[in-house]
């Protein structure tokens, strides 16, 4: 049973290490020593050595898996404007053999490639790569490519000015106003022939309100033609910045050839963001109305944040209540604050406690979308109908019949005005006694 239990440990080890294991290089380069046509080993900065119109390319690889034979295939970066002439496939089969070196011998596949130049070859950087392939014990395929660079220092002028490229430029999150960031950056060298060295990249802000935290500027010792480097610049956002998009810029300096220089500028945009800060006063509601009529709702909305909020729009659920539906407050600036108002008709058939709410959406400078729900709480009364009947109604603190009080009325005015007309009569007949009528 331990026995058991010890190859099931050991299985489950070698399965866990199967992975790291794969992930190993077939093939290492020997750094050591110089071989046959090198001028200094790998580990010193091995360069292709160029003699008259010949440039030879050593690669000596050693392999602990490798069994038999290797082929060896040269693949420029740019055919065209490589030194010499590739056409078709430019491959060898190299056999695993004793070198001798300084010191005693190494058992090694040295690959060598002796290129013939270009009679009018021009000066220049030029990468390549070499493709190694073979197969294990087992008959598992191995392939591996190892990089190069030839340097020609003995041809035509080079008038090829090399810019280096500026792509990917973005920020590794949203950056919001007073928080920090990182801002990534893919550099690369699109020149075919020119070597870039002492790359330099420095970062502005036109409103100055994106700041590096350490430094801004950049440094890269250098690019082959067609190779590119991702880069990291730390940033901060300060308190007091435009939630806006920035316009940023990031200029750059390198050498090559025989130490001349060249350099440029690209500019893009970074946006910055500020928390959306919508903030409401208490909703005001009654909180009862009759069925058939109308409560009147108002809330206050403040924009309490640095950037302007934009189609602010309230929305309105309230099951037994109509003609509220949808109200556009619209454009909120930095500060500002809006009354919202409307007037909501309960149903002639709606009774009883009303929960509902109302919905606030809006959108910041981006057209980033957010919402935010308020409840809204009221009741509903029964609307009661007023019926009057024609009874006779008495005065209720006399108690006199309405008819009695109607005719001791009529007669108060018949005799007033019979008064009335006895008064003028009298002043009438006086009037004819004087004249002696």
């Amino acid at each position: 049973m331990k026995r058991y239990i010890l190859m099931v440990c050991v299985a489950m080890l070698m399965a866990n290490l199967t992975p790291v294991l794969a992930q190993q290089e077939p093939f290492t380069i020997e750094t050591r020593n110089v071989y046959e046509k090198m001028a200094r080993p790998y580990a010193q900065g091995y360069q292709p050595l160029v003699e008259g119109r010949t440039a030879h390319i050593v690669l000596p690889l050693q392999s602990d898996v490798s069994e038999g034979d290797i082929t060896a295939t040269l693949v420029p970066g740019d055919a065209a404007a490589f030194p010499a002439p590739m056409d078709g496939t430019f491959s060898q089969v190299v056999a695993r053999r004793e070198e001798t070196v300084a010191g005693g011998k190494v058992n090694l596949y040295k690959v060598h490639f002796k290129l013939p130049l270009y009679r009018d070859r021009v000066k220049g950087d030029y990468t390549y790569d070499v493709v190694i392939e073979g197969k294990d014990a087992a008959g598992v395929s191995l392939r591996q490519s190892f990089p190069g660079l030839l340097v020609i220092r003995d041809g035509l002028p080079n008038t090829e000015v090399p810019a280096l490229s500026l792509t990917d430029v973005a920020a590794d999150k949203d950056l919001l106003v007073g928080e920090e960031g990182l801002l990534r950056i893919t550099a690369r060298n699109p020149s075919t022939s020119q070597m870039m060295r002492d790359i330099r990249l420095r970062f502005v802000d036109d409103k100055g309100e994106i700041l590096p935290l350490v430094s801004d500027t950049l440094r890269l010792d250098g690019l082959r033609p067609g190779e590119e480097r991702a880069l990291s610049l730390p940033m901060r956002v300060i308190s007091t910045a435009s939630a806006l998009p920035h316009a940023v810029a990031l200029s750059w300096e390198v050498r090559y050839g025989e130490d001349k220089t060249a350099s440029g500028a690209e500019r893009f945009t970074l946006p910055v963001y500020q928390e959306a800060r919508l903030r409401f006063g208490e909703p005001a509601l009654p909180r009862s109305v009759m069925q058939g009529d109308i409560a009147t709702f108002g809330m206050n909305i403040m924009n309490m944040g640095r950037g302007a909020l934009h189609n602010v729009l309230l929305t309105f659920d309230l099951p037994g209540l109509s003609g509220g539906g949808s109200l556009l407050v619209g454009k909120l600036d930095p500060g500002e604050s809006k009354q919202a108002s409307a007037n909501l008709r309960a149903a002639m058939d709606a009774l009883g406690p009303v929960d509902g709410r109302v919905d606030i959406t809006y959108e910041d400078a981006y057209g980033k979308q957010y919402s935010q729900q308020v409840p809204l709480t009221t009741q509903v009364e029964e609307k009661k109908t007023v019926v009057f009947e024609p009874t006779e109604d008495k005065d209720e603190q006399q108690g006199i019949p309405l008819r009695e009080i109607v005719a001791w009325s009529a007669a108060g005015v018949l005799l007033l005005v019979l008064l009335i007309q006895s008064i003028l009569l009298r002043r009438r007949i006086r009037t004819l006694e004087e004249r002696g009528l």
